[in-house]
């Protein structure tokens, strides 16, 4: 094994080498490094124990105490051009041929690489890190003394560490067994050297890699702290009023929103620049500017200065282009008074706009502006006296003077303004209108809501072409419309809610509004429906909050309608006919004692189809055999006869259909002798009855019949026996009996299972389960049953008294097997409340069932026990 040069050295190449040529020099270490593994023979071993200095014996492997020393023969042992290393006392330790201790190496031992671990060529390339993130000599000295156990040490070699950061370390002096003082000096300087040796420069090379992520985050930051800095700089720039202030808002101040230029001197500009604009627009808004006066500014606008007579050039308004003053809006301000100067500096005014002010007069000169056609002086604190001045500008048709402190009558004078339209006079105090109203021929709006008006002169109103009338919250009471209105041809829309009005006619007449399209009168006092007659234009009827109890007939000839509002009223019943008004969008019935509460709270699409499906059936056309001549009965001639009866057929379904006919108690005799074939259906209802016909009892397979809306004869509604063994449904429904004793004793019907008997004068119930066995479905609403009894109802399974007198519900009702609905809302009784009863028949049941004598609740639960 040779020096540095030598064959081997090839396969060994690394790092430290490049160290030896840099520096000039060679530590024992790299020596070692340099040379292959191999154990010393012992011809060697003799050797090394024959020279001049003692080295210590060799057990296992060299101590460090050894190993420190600097080798004082490094330098001419780099001067001989070939040795051992076996005879030099600078000669790395071989190992010993007892059994190891470990398996390193002793130049692991001393803080070098090994072989399988050596730096390529890669590493050595990555660029350097920032100096001040390495770490010093005196931290790596004691990582390294903390490694190998001895303390007060340094290792003269990170390797580990400069592998990883690719640079090379400055050379240290070989140890030496002799251990000099002066050796030891060099060893203790070499940190220093080491430690100096990262400030050396570092050329690139050609292959340098891009920025590590952590030099690129560094940048990233220092620019976000520009960013910073810059961004507080302006912030600054604009609190010190340098900026302009208007990049946002800023609410750390007293007036965040800007509203400082309205102070001192602000105002002032404000104003003449819409001078200036107004000059050549011919509309001047001087609105919201705090103004306690109208400023002379204003009055002089036109007058040119030498300043604006030499302002020719730019793109700023011109003397040469004015044009007259037309609109003048002042609204928002302060202004108490209006000068004199306006009508005689402004004469083509024809628009002044100055609510929402606190003007207490006019100027008397007012009424020289022919061409003001509107005038806006709502919410100001004008008196009577300014409506004399007011209603001298005969060119007004547009007047706003609502909000002001006007009482008593209105002036006579109204009737001075015949250009005039429109006229809003609400929230005054005005008690009365002059008839002379009637002389402004074309007054088509008129607005006194929240007056305290006592009366209306109607019939002189009735001279304007009114359009749309508001008179809610004022005082009328009475008759709305007086005997002598018949008709009002122009009102489209009439607004008298919170009144005291108690009819719209007199003795119900009828007053015919064929434009009228909105009518609100709520809040009044109505028992009555208007007559609606001629109203064939009406989309919106409103009429809550008052005292009517049902709606009239002609209510459902209005095809056009679209919302009704008949809330807190006492209507108790809804007629289905309401569905067939498909215009219909908005109903509303809340707040009435209707028997069935839940159609109170349904939209109007539910309550529509709920109502549709109480409505009659539809008319079924009957086929009457009118074009073949009728075969003379025998007796006669033979030949076909002019007064022969007609013969009836059965439609489909096997249902005749004489309803609405007029029919009588002896056409019916006639009727079922000229039908034809057999029915199963027989409607008879809307006609003159008296009695049910007896000769119903010719048609055998007859299990349905109407005999709904006749007049019966409560005493002897069916004087004889009738037998109808198939009969199944039968609707006495609003024929005005009494009882139902005649009904049991005379009709013999055991298969009836449907019996409607509502809206009549009944009274009791009892026996009705022994008169027809198999009744599941007894209708008894609207009568005046006083108690339920429970063996006359038991099995049935549906039973409706809605809307009687019953004082209250029997708990044996709960035993009741079979009972499936119960309809007892609109009776006297008090408990159950109305909540329980809105739940349903089950929650009904239950209720009853704690409230059973202790032995029939025992009896109910075995019922209960066996179902």
């Amino acid at each position: 094994m040779g020096l540095p040069g030598s064959s081997t050295r090839g396969r060994h190449t690394s790092i430290w080498e490049t160290v030896y040529r840099n520096y000039g020099g060679a530590t024992a270490s790299s020596l070692a490094k340099s040379q292959p593994r191999r154990v010393p023979s012992n011809a060697s071993l003799s050797t090394t124990s024959t020279t001049s200095t003692p080295t210590p014996p060799l057990k296992g492997r060299v101590s460090h105490n050894n190993l420190k020393k600097p080798a004082t023969i490094n330098t001419q042992l780099a001067r001989k051009p070939s040795g051992s290393l076996a005879s030099t006392p600078s000669q790395s330790p071989s190992l010993p041929t007892t059994p190891r201790v470990s398996s390193k190496r002793a130049s692991d031992t001393n803080g070098t690489s090994p072989l399988n671990r050596r730096v390529s060529n890669t590493q050595l390339k990555q660029p350097t890190p920032t100096v001040s993130k390495r770490n010093s000599m005196t931290q790596i000295s004691s990582k390294n003394l903390a490694h190998h156990g001895a303390s007060g040490e340094a290792n003269p070699a990170p390797a580990r560490r400069q592998s990883s950061f690719g640079l090379p370390t400055a050379p240290v002096a070989p140890r030496s067994p002799s251990g000099s003082s002066k050796t030891i000096r060099a060893s203790q300087a070499a940190p220093k050297v080491a430690a100096r040796a990262p400030k050396r420069p570092i050329k690139a090379t050609p292959t340098e890699e891009p920025l590590s992520p952590k030099k690129a985050t560094s940048q990233s930051l220092r620019d976000t702290i520009r960013q910073a800095r810059a961004a507080k700089q302006r912030v600054a720039s604009v609190s010190n009023g340098e900026g302009n202030g208007l990049d946002g808002f800023d609410f750390g101040t007293a007036d965040p929103f800007g509203q400082a230029i309205m102070g001192e001197g602000g105002s002032t500009k404000v104003l003449q620049q819409r001078i200036k604009s107004a000059r050549v627009e011919g509309r001047l808004n001087i609105s919201v500017l705090q103004l306690k006066e109208i400023p002379a500014a204003v009055y002089t606008m036109y007058e040119s200065t030498d300043e604006d007579l030499a302002a020719t050039d730019g793109d700023g308004p011109k003397w040469y282009e004015s044009v007259d003053l037309t609109k003048l809006i002042g609204a928002d301000n302060e202004i108490s008074e209006i000068g004199e100067e306006l009508a005689t500096q402004f004469g083509a005014l024809s628009a002044i706009d100055m609510h929402n002010n606190l003007l207490t007069s006019l100027p008397s000169n007012l009424s020289q502006l022919a061409e003001l056609a509107s005038l806006n002086l709502a919410g100001n604190e004008l008196k009577n006296d300014a409506l004399e001045v007011i209603f001298k500008i005969t060119s007004l048709k547009d007047l706003k003077l609502g909000k002001n402190n006007f009482e008593g009558e209105l002036n006579d004078s109204l009737s001075n303004l015949v250009a005039l339209e429109s006229l809003e006079l609400q929230d005054n105090k005005l008690t009365s209108l002059p008839p002379s109203i009637g002389e402004c021929s074309r007054l088509r709006v008129l607005s006194l809501a929240r007056n305290a008006l006592a009366n209306l002169p109607i019939e002189d109103l009735l001279k304007c072409p009114l359009q749309d009338l508001d008179l809610s919250q004022n005082s009328l009471s009475g008759t709305f419309f007086p005997a002598s209105v018949e008709r009002w041809e122009s009102l489209q829309s009439l607004n008298i809610n919170s009144n005291h009005i108690s009819s719209f006619a007199e003795h119900g007449a009828a007053v015919a509004l064929p434009a009228l399209i909105q009518l609100f009168a709520s809040n009044n006092q109505l028992a009555a429906f208007p007559v609606l007659e001629g109203w064939d234009e009406l989309l919106v009827l409103v009429l809550d909050q008052n005292r009517i109890d049902k709606l009239p007939d002609d209510l459902f000839n209005l095809r056009r309608l679209r919302t009704l509002d008949f809330s807190g009223n006492n209507v108790k019943s809804i007629d289905p006919r309401l569905s067939a008004i498909d215009s219909l969008e908005v109903i509303n019935f809340a707040g009435n004692p209707l028997l069935d509460r839940k159609l109170a709270g349904m939209c109007a699409a539910d309550l529509k189809k709920t109502l549709r499906g109480r409505l009659a059936p539809p008319e079924i056309v009957i086929a009457e055999i009118d074009d073949e001549p009728a075969m003379s009965r025998p007796g006669t001639s033979g030949y076909p006869s002019d007064d022969a009866p007609k013969t009836y057929e059965i439609g489909r379904g096997g249902v005749l259909e004489l309803a609405n006919k007029g029919l009588s108690d002896s056409d019916i005799a006639e009727i079922v002798d000229n039908i034809v074939g057999s029915p199963y259906t027989i409607l008879l209802s809307q006609n003159s009855l008296t009695t049910i016909p007896s000769a119903l009892d010719t048609f055998a397979s007859l299990s349905v019949v109407d005999l709904s809306k006749n007049k019966l004869s409560p005493s002897s509604y069916l004087p004889d026996k009738l037998v109808l063994r198939s009969l199944e449904t039968l609707n006495l429904h609003s024929t005005g009996i009494i009882d139902l004793d005649q009904l049991f004793s005379h009709l013999d019907a055991p298969k009836l299972q449907t019996l409607d008997v509502s809206a009549n004068r009944i009274s009791s119930i009892e026996g009705l389960r022994q008169a027809f066995p198999n009744l599941l479905n007894l209708h008894a609403a609207d009568n005046q049953i006083v108690e339920i009894p429970v063996e006359s109802i038991d099995g049935i399974r549906c039973l409706d008294l809605t809307g009687n007198s019953i004082g209250a519900l029997p708990p044996q009702l709960a035993l009741c097997k079979g009972l499936r609905e119960l309809r007892v809302q609109g009776n006297l009784f008090r408990v159950p409340r109305w909540q329980v009863l809105e739940k349903g028949t089950e929650a009904v049941l239950a209720w009853l069932r704690p409230r059973l004598p202790q032995d029939e609740e025992e009896g109910a639960g075995l019922l209960d026990v066996l179902d």
